[in-house]
């Protein structure tokens, strides 16, 4: 009995902490961000003493207010409407446009050339050809049908979804072993 009450609070105090960090770690990204592309300069036409901290303060206090939302008496209904409508879609969009990105507009001999140049090895060639030929469009169709199923929920959906991240799964495990 008293075992499993230490458990649970250790637990608990693990998924606060993860919490914290997390929360922390987005909101330096979003604070770094802003100030690397000077967005206090746009906005604020005045000269602030303490840039940086002003932006962090109203950071926080934007995301508390979000956050704030979700605890009153619809917030599971606005949770289940980020996870199953909003954010899967934006998501896939922003992974098929960071490997069309790489791949096409980057090109990936310059991608391999970068990664030479970081790590001292350089991509196989048929891994390169791999990125550029069937992830590129297979992340694409998977974007595809994502959308599709978003508007069509008479499919079954968890054959789809075993099939994609099965597949997601053996391109990171081919990808990591390619050295």
């Amino acid at each position: 009995q008293r075992f499993g009450s230490i458990v649970v609070a250790v637990y608990f105090m693990t998924l606060l902490t993860l919490t914290m960090v997390t929360a922390l770690a987005i909101g330096e990204v979003v604070v770094t961000t802003l100030m690397d592309i000077e967005f206090p300069n746009k906005l604020i036409p005045f000269e602030l003493p303490h840039k940086r901290l002003t932006l962090s303060i109203a950071y926080s206090v934007i995301s508390c207010i979000i956050g704030l939302l979700f605890g009153l008496q619809n917030g599971a209904y606005l949770f289940e409407m980020l996870d199953q409508v909003i954010y899967p879609i934006p998501s896939m969009f922003i992974a098929c446009a960071e490997v069309f990105a790489i791949s096409w507009i980057y090109s990936i001999y310059r991608f391999n050339d970068d990664v030479w140049l970081k790590c001292g090895y350089q991509i196989p060639i048929i891994w390169q050809q791999y990125f550029s030929w069937v992830l590129s469009p297979g992340l694409f169709a998977t974007f595809l049908s994502e959308v599709y199923l978003q508007f069509n929920k008479s499919i079954l959906y968890p054959s789809v979804s075993i099939t994609t991240s099965s597949a997601i799964l053996i391109d990171t495990t081919l990808l990591l072993t390619a050295r």
